[in-house]
């Protein structure tokens, strides 16, 4: 999938050809979540809309599945959306606002039930749990907080320094929290491994020789990406 003025194009990755242009979006997709095994795309919007994208295709979630390019429109009015994401229950989605926002929605119902304010000022990255139902947001004041998604009540808090964070990405079931540097890195430019259970760092990758905006997980866990740089590189690291 990629976003480029309000449209999502779906590519096959084996041939490089396009497959689908879903259009919908008054503003530039800023994120995007695939759900394995129903075969919906979730997306959001610099306008701050969230968009689901439901299968038209009675194989839901095969590799040749449809999806309609119709989208259902659960939420519109709000910040610019950093991050969305499916909980475990498959009943729930979640979206990340710049301004702070944690909105849930009822996938059923295609209506917004509650939202939750993380911050009095603007959030820089956040990332939601896959195997436990958990939101990790930071600030601008580099100051990272675990929310849960079930009562929306803050579960913890990680004092990350002066080094405000580019990305933030949750493995090893949801236990680990990679946090890159975006900001204020001091030189050092090192992305830390968290422990968000215990609120201490595991590990560091210090490589990169400038701040890094972007990273993700493997679906095994096993590995990690970071983008970043002063020559915009990816590194994949164990």
């Amino acid at each position: 999938f990629q976003p480029c003025c309000g449209d999502i194009r779906r590519f096959d990755v084996k041939s490089g050809k396009l497959r689908t242009v879903f259009k919908g979006h008054t503003g530039p997709v800023t994120a995007l979540a695939y759900e394995d095994s129903n075969g919906r795309l979730l997306s959001g919007s610099s306008t701050g809309e969230v968009f689901l994208w439901a299968p038209s295709d009675p194989v839901a979630g095969s590799p040749e599945a449809s999806i309609d390019a119709t989208p259902i429109r659960l939420g519109e009015g709000m910040s610019v959306i950093l991050k969305v994401g499916f909980l475990t229950d498959g009943k729930t989605a979640v979206a990340v606002a710049r301004n702070g926002e944690i909105a849930f929605f009822d996938l059923e119902q295609q209506v917004k039930t509650r939202s939750v304010v993380a911050t009095s000022g603007n959030l820089v990255a956040a990332d939601i749990g896959r195997t436990r139902d958990i939101v990790v947001v930071a600030d601008q004041r580099a100051v990272i907080s675990i929310w849960s998604s079930n009562s929306g009540d803050p579960v913890g808090r990680i004092e990350g320094g002066a080094q405000i964070p580019g990305s933030l990405s949750l493995f090893s079931g949801d236990t680990r929290l990679l946090v890159t540097c975006g900001q204020n890195c001091s030189g050092r430019n090192e992305q830390l491994l968290w422990d968000i259970d215990k609120s201490e760092i595991v590990g560091s990758y210090p490589a990169h020789d400038n701040v890094v905006k972007a990273s993700a997980v493997s679906p095994d866990g096993l590995s990690l990406l970071t983008a970043g740089g002063s020559r915009n590189e990816l590194h994949i690291w164990r």
